[in-house]
């Protein structure tokens, strides 16, 4: 078997990357399939008034990014890259140009971090109103929050993968800094 490339090294040393948003998402469509009471884990979720099947989508989802970025930060401080990955690292970083180089500086990462928290915290906070249909956040607001149970296992899902996929690029820019 081919060995990971450096940035889904830390996720795919222990099951597939892609395990990571396949399993979740089919968990998440058969327990919404069925009628159940759901009345939350965090407390904006228990005061919250949506569905019991959008509670349960936020705080599982919210559950599996939280589990997935300790996840990947413990294989990051318990793994070590080998040689070639380190080769490869340094390789990448030699081809980029001094503005791609950036990124990977002390303002790149706090960046990143900005991101990943942001993208975090949200999960914390939940809206039982429906915004105006001309303000910003409509769509999102409605497609995660009132939409049919299946379509918001999706749009929550995306917001699930892309805060994996912030936390694996912050590891890989560390690894960049270190190995550069």
């Amino acid at each position: 078997m081919k060995s990971p490339q450096p940035f889904f090294f830390y996720i795919n040393s222990l099951i597939p990357y892609y395990y990571c948003y396949l399993i979740p998402v089919i968990l998440c469509l058969i327990v919404v399939s069925f009628d159940f009471q759901f009345h939350g884990i965090f407390t904006e979720t228990i005061n919250s008034t949506l569905s019991s099947k959008h509670k349960f989508i936020n705080d599982f989802f919210a559950i599996c990014s939280y589990s997935v970025m300790i996840l990947i930060f413990f294989n990051y401080f318990r793994l070590n890259l080998d040689r070639a990955h380190k080769n490869q690292l340094r390789l990448n970083y030699r081809k980029l140009t001094t503005q791609q180089q950036s990124l990977f500086g002390f303002l790149g990462l706090a960046f990143l971090i900005f991101i990943l928290f942001f993208f975090c915290i949200s999960w914390l906070f939940i809206s039982d109103t429906l915004p105006s249909k001309n303000s910003k956040g409509y769509f999102f607001s409605y497609i995660t929050n009132f939409a049919h149970p299946y379509i918001s296992v999706f749009a929550v899902s995306l917001q699930y993968l892309l805060i994996v996929f912030f936390t694996l690029y912050f590891v890989y820019a560390l690894n960049m800094r270190k190995y550069r």
